[in-house]
């Protein structure tokens, strides 16, 4: 069983919770995950994260702020193996989503 570690982060957008379910869902499908459930009643997305060097997983939650939006996202990844020696695997799991949400 590998040794995982998870890496939680907040941030807010000035948009409506409906909305930025939407480009949640669009940056995940961008940032090639895989597996995406979508809850629409809870805000909640879950999505797999697979490339050669590394394997993990995304949960976002949207949570009203006025009438912003906080997105709370915790990636999990294997951290036993060499690759992840360099490079934190959450931190690239979360940039792979955040990057394709500003898009």
């Amino acid at each position: 069983m590998p040794i995982r570690k998870s890496k939680e982060s907040t941030i807010v957008l000035d948009k409506n919770r409906e909305q930025v379910l939407l480009d949640c869902e669009r940056a995940l499908r961008r940032g090639n995950f895989k597996n995406i459930e979508v809850n629409k009643s809870a805000y909640r997305l879950i999505a797999v994260y697979k490339t050669l060097t590394i394997w993990g997983n995304i949960e976002i939650t949207l949570i009203p702020d006025g009438e912003r939006t906080s997105i709370q996202i915790k990636s999990t990844a294997a951290i036993d193996n060499i690759y992840a020696l360099f490079r934190s695997p959450g931190n690239l799991i979360s940039e792979a989503f955040i990057s394709n949400l500003y898009d």
